[in-house]
């Protein structure tokens, strides 16, 4: 394996599949430009909240325990 091929599968990853081997020796920088070209593997959830909502509602959260607190 050149050092071309072990940057190119270590460095920007998690690494060649065994079959995959031999065409990153082959041309390192076209199979890098592949892996990056690629989709994702995973789905987002898009009716999860983003980090700005759940900030909001823990704040909420925040004011209503501190608002318990003192009524106690």
């Amino acid at each position: 394996m050149s050092i071309q091929a072990s940057i190119a599968t270590n460095r920007f990853g998690l690494g060649a599949k065994p079959n995959e081997m031999a065409q990153v020796t082959l041309d390192p920088k076209r199979w890098l430009i592949a892996q990056l070209n690629t989709k994702p593997l995973l789905k987002f959830d898009e009716s999860l909240p983003n980090s700005a909502q759940i900030g909001i509602k823990l704040a909420q959260l925040r004011k209503e325990k501190q608002a318990f607190k003192k009524q106690v």
